[in-house]
């Protein structure tokens, strides 16, 4: 309940924020950065109630897993398509070498 009052809170604040920036980009004002990208949001919502540093480091090593996995991923898809094998990498681990 608390983290739910804590989230509706947090959002009001963002909501405002934004509705602020709106409002001076109309009056012809820049903002000296583009707008926030969903990432940022979702970071902006964590350091708004505050977390120990275990959790950041938690947070940290579980984006560097999602991140990894998608790289992995795209590699994969990529070795698959181009028809890849290991004589393939060997001939660029000689190539290096030379």
């Amino acid at each position: 309940m608390i983290e739910e009052y804590i989230f509706s809170c947090y959002w009001q604040k963002v909501i405002i924020f934004v509705k602020n920036i709106l409002k001076f980009n109309k009056m012809g004002l820049q903002t000296p950065h583009p707008p926030l990208s969903n990432i940022q949001m979702e970071l902006l919502k964590l350091y708004s109630v505050g977390v120990s540093d275990e959790i950041l480091l938690e947070f940290k090593k579980t984006m560097s897993k999602i991140i990894m996995q998608k790289l992995r991923d795209e590699a994969d898809r990529v070795w698959l398509e181009k028809g890849y094998t290991e004589k393939n990498i060997n001939e660029w681990l000689g190539n290096i070498k030379s």
